[in-house]
């Protein structure tokens, strides 16, 4: 009995995947706390930062005052210099954060938004004036969202353009700082981003639309960095700073995963570690930069749609006042402000005594500036900065008062983080997203900006985390089995077995949609590929997407057109196991298939990334009729079919009449004896 405890204890610790998470921000958090869950303890987290603090972006801190040598202490002032709020209605049942905040029981607040005050560059209210403009936006801003939801229905909005666009299309095109104010804090505040950059068919932001329209303020004193805090408290019962599990000042420069089964890990000090499966982490700017090897490199597919994601500035500039002055702006949570640069130079500013609802923050203002505004910031030094901010406190507000303690927030060019927060910007698309953020090999992404849904918010950061840890679970069976453990995000949620994803493209002409369904069976036939989705290119203009709707061509954003003579490139993503060699076989097989149904496939071509199929596909009138074969082209098919209903109908009517008729001679004048309609 006791031995069979023991081998079963021993198979079970080998059959536990061997995991290196590289980072320590929330969504290597989510994933440490999913990996106690599973009780899976055969982990290690590599963090670049020396301090051993995690939470990467969500950072809670105390501003120091020089002439006392330690920790201003103003009743336990602190700042969030990263994230301040968290997106969504926390009483929601299925939000990343319910759970964890519930058990960190960490203090939150709701925001109210609609506290604010409008003044111009010299300080005069004009608030009444920006809610006349805002009335305007908002008619034509209910339009843009309307047409930008079609582009995401249509083929994962392969077809996009900017939120800015869209808006001009429906009458909305800023003319003054009044409106460009109007548009900046709908869109350029809520996106960091400028709203030219913004993509219309990839807008939604749907932490909001599954989780409710609130966003909560983090106030509880503890700082929001300890709801991460708490969540290592259960899973590393002995703290995280006493487990040689938690490394840090190891910044991860290589990864080789060129051996079978084996992944190395190297970093700039030189040490190197040996695991099966690493999960990284890292923010996306720093993905972008080059700032880790891969070994073999990255696919182009891969490296090039990560590059195609937009990372976003956030600068927060924090001024605290001395307690005893009076405070000089108004008693709102956000005071907007136009200027004649466009762009948001100095747009808001934010009261942190009514965001936080605390007494502390009294004398706390913090200005937030986004996009290139935020960027320009980064790369000044923080005396101009306080010079820029105090001239533009005295133009508004009238006031010289000084700050006594004042400090600005530089992720974008802090180099454990290029960046802070992502976007969602023209060009990416749901399945280049994808992609983007697929397995390679058994190396796992996380991230707020690998999230589909929650990106640019640390719901998005923790939930990704965890769903990273369910897949590496899920493939270290196949792992340990021999099956290639790789996959295309979303599209293998459901899939039992970690199946690789791969693209299928060719070039046709003709009756495509004929085609379609008899490929698409000839390529699942064996129950080991699976066709995830489709699109098509008209070759005569990249910008007309197409698919395939009951065997016609549908333009995803126009509706029903002929099919073009000229061709199209047609997009296949299929999901499966198979070696490159297998598929290549797959593929010939299929081309046996189509042309024994009367389509011609001239050229296929198979590479290790994404598969190239080349073939031309006869309209249907061109396709030959076969020595003794009498079948009828499908058209004169359709029609005899047609015939035969008209004809079968006409029967009917006749049959009908001439029983009617019969009927009213036996039946007699109206209101005869029903009995002796029957016996007659």
């Amino acid at each position: 009995m006791i031995l069979s405890i023991l081998v079963g204890s021993v198979i079970s610790a080998l059959e536990k995947p061997d995991i290196m998470i590289i980072g320590s921000g929330a969504s290597a958090i989510g994933a440490v706390g999913e990996l106690h869950k599973k009780d899976i303890e055969t982990y290690k987290v590599l963090e670049a930062s020396t301090s051993t603090s995690v939470g990467g972006r969500i950072r809670t801190y105390a501003p120091t005052d020089p002439t006392k040598g330690g920790q201003y202490d103003l009743d336990g002032l602190s700042y969030e210099v990263g994230a301040s709020w968290i997106m969504g209605t926390l009483g929601s049942e299925n939000h990343p954060l319910k759970v964890p905040i519930e058990d960190a029981q960490l203090e939150t607040k709701v925001i109210d938004w609609s506290s604010y005050t409008v003044l111009d560059s010299t300080g005069t209210d004009i608030t009444t004036e920006f809610d006349t403009k805002q009335a305007a936006f908002k008619a034509a801003y209910d339009k843009t969202l309307a047409d930008c939801d079609k582009m995401t229905a249509s083929q994962n909005g392969i077809m996009d353009i900017s939120l800015k666009a869209m808006l001009k299309k429906h009458g909305w095109s800023p003319t003054s700082p009044l409106e460009n104010m109007v548009e900046w804090r709908s869109l350029d505040f809520e996106y960091a981003s400028q709203s030219r950059d913004v993509s219309c068919a990839h807008h939604a932001r749907f932490t909001y639309e599954h989780f409710g329209n609130d966003d909560q303020a983090v106030t509880d004193s503890r700082g929001f960095s300890y709801l991460l805090e708490k969540v290592l408290e259960t899973a590393v019962p002995n703290g995280y700073k006493n487990d040689d599990r938690f490394l840090f000042g190891k910044k991860v420069t290589k990864i080789d995963s060129s051996v079978d089964k084996q992944v190395t890990v190297t970093c700039s000090d030189d040490t190197t570690y040996t695991t099966e499966f690493v999960l990284i982490t890292v923010p996306l700017g720093v993905l972008q930069d080059g700032g880790i090897e891969f070994v073999p490199p990255l696919p182009d597919w891969k490296s090039n749609q990560i590059q195609q994601h937009s990372v976003q500035s956030v600068v927060k500039v924090f001024a605290t006042y001395d307690p005893a002055e009076t405070a000089f702006w108004p008693n709102k949570l956000m005071t907007l402000i136009t200027h004649d640069t466009p762009g948001g130079r100095w747009a808001s500013i934010i009261n942190l005594q009514i965001l936080t609802g605390k007494n502390v923050h009294r004398s706390t203002i913090v200005a937030m500036l986004v996009g290139d505004e935020g960027r320009r910031l980064e790369w000044m030094t923080d005396a101009s900065i306080l010079a820029e901010f105090n001239s533009m406190i005295n133009a508004v507000f009238s006031s010289t008062l000084q700050p006594v303690h004042f400090h600005v927030t530089k992720w974008g060019t802090d180099a454990n983080f290029k960046g802070s927060r992502s976007t969602w910007n023209i060009g990416l698309t749901s399945p280049g997203h994808e992609l983007a953020y697929s397995p390679q090999g058994t190396i796992f992404f996380a991230g707020e900006h690998t999230s589909k849904y929650y990106g640019g918010s640390v719901s998005g950061a923790y939930e990704s985390g965890v769903a990273a840890i369910n897949k590496i679970t899920e493939c270290n069976g196949n792992f340990r089995n021999n099956v290639q453990c790789s996959g295309s995000g979303d599209y293998l949620l459901n899939s039992i077995e970690c199946q690789a994803s791969s693209f299928i493209r060719f070039t046709a002409s003709g009756d495509v949609c004929a085609a379609m369904p008899v490929l698409e069976e000839s390529l699942e036939s064996k129950g080991d590929v699976i066709l995830q989705n489709s699109f098509f290119y008209d070759l005569r203009d990249y910008n007309s997407a197409y698919i395939c709707k009951q065997g016609r061509m549908i333009e995803t954003l126009q509706g029903i057109h002929a099919l073009p003579q000229t061709g199209f490139e047609i997009v296949l993503v299929v999901a499966t196991h198979l070696l490159p060699e297998e598929l290549l076989q797959r593929v010939i097989d299929a081309k046996e298939t189509v042309q024994n149904g009367g389509l011609v496939i001239d050229h296929i071509s198979v590479s290790l990334d994404p598969i190239t199929i080349i073939f031309e596909v006869p309209s249907a009138s061109a396709i030959p009729v076969q020595d003794g074969d009498d079948s009828l082209p499908e058209y004169a098919v359709v029609l005899l079919a047609i015939l035969c209903v008209i004809s079968v109908a006409l029967t009917i009517a006749l049959v009908y009449q001439c029983y009617s008729s019969q009927r009213v001679v036996q039946e007699g004048p109206s209101g005869t004896d029903p009995d002796q309609m029957d016996q007659s």
